[in-house]
């Protein structure tokens, strides 16, 4: 990611990547703004992730680690301390065959589980990234009824998907 630095990621975001085995490290360009590298080296392994305020490991990133856990091998677990309802996720998840289960504020990821192909209607914007994490897991097509909730959040979003080789059509 450029023009961004590992100092600029919450503290409780970078501990739970590195128990999943990845690396964060500062990147240099001589053409432009540095940035951030994310890397792993070997099989990744299951997280645990506690939301807490800044500098822990936030919110409204959740969801998003929730789809990213289900394609790890094994069991995580996500424990949201800070709303009760982020959890919209977790049904559209299932519509594409991700195994998510939910007691109280914990959240149990079963991962390894490649997405089916699916509709899903994310209703709010962290559910719909999240999707958009799940569908770059796989060969599998998944359609979003709304995208309001990326186009409104991220500019010219659609755009930046086809950039990075996503397959992006409108649906009727």
């Amino acid at each position: 990611m450029a023009g961004v630095s590992p100092a600029e990621l919450a503290p409780g975001f970078v501990e739970v990547l590195h128990q999943l085995g990845l690396t964060v490290t500062s990147t240099t360009s001589t053409s432009g703004p540095g940035g951030v590298t994310v890397a792993h080296h070997d099989t990744l392994g299951t997280g645990k992730g506690t939301t807490a305020p800044h500098p822990g490991f936030p919110t409204d990133l959740q969801p998003q680690l929730t789809a990213f856990l289900s394609q790890v091998e094994g069991r995580s677990v996500i424990t949201e301390t800070l709303y009760d309802q982020r959890d919209t996720h977790c049904s559209e998840l299932r519509k594409l065959g991700i195994r998510v289960q939910q007691t109280g504020p914990h959240l149990s990821i079963t991962g390894r589980r490649l997405p089916t192909s699916g509709t899903v209607n994310p209703q709010e914007i962290r559910c719909a990234a999240a999707m958009l994490v799940l569908a770059a897991a796989g060969t599998h097509t998944t359609t979003l009824i709304d995208q309001g909730h990326l186009t409104r959040g991220y500019a010219d979003f659609l755009s930046k998907l086809r950039q990075l080789g996503f397959d992006t059509q409108p649906t009727e």
